[in-house]
């Protein structure tokens, strides 16, 4: 298995350990897309930036039946190109990410929402 996905793993049992309903017979099977691509240059300054492709499915272990799929692409733009990119950026620090960090973030939103799937509140943010 993948760092990566372990990692979602991990944050996927992290949403679905507090309700007290651990995913039974859910596991998380992750797959990806080639597209994983670091930024060339630093925080403050970017010639390539950081981008990430992945697809994640939440199947049922006993049976195979898929029971979700999140997609996710981004490529990050400078906030002068697309000022709808507000709230990532400022979620991001206000500079460019790498691809690391462009993927803990996604991968946090991917195991919400696979949590929620098996019937896990949202969590409080």
């Amino acid at each position: 298995m993948s760092l990566i996905a372990l990692r979602l793993r991990a944050c996927f049992r992290r949403f679905a350990a507090p309700a007290g309903r651990p995913p039974a017979g859910a596991s998380a099977k992750l797959a990806f897309r080639p597209r994983y691509h670091e930024r060339q240059g630093t925080a403050w300054a970017v010639e390539s930036p950081a981008a990430v492709t992945y697809e994640a499915a939440l199947v049922h272990a006993p049976d195979g039946a898929l029971l979700a799929v999140d997609r996710f692409e981004y490529v990050q733009q400078a906030l002068s190109e697309n000022l709808l990119q507000l709230p990532r950026f400022v979620e991001g620090g206000g500079r460019w990410l790498t691809r690391e960090e462009l993927l803990d973030q996604a991968l946090a939103r991917t195991a919400e929402r696979l949590a929620r799937t098996v019937g896990v509140p949202p969590a409080r943010r």
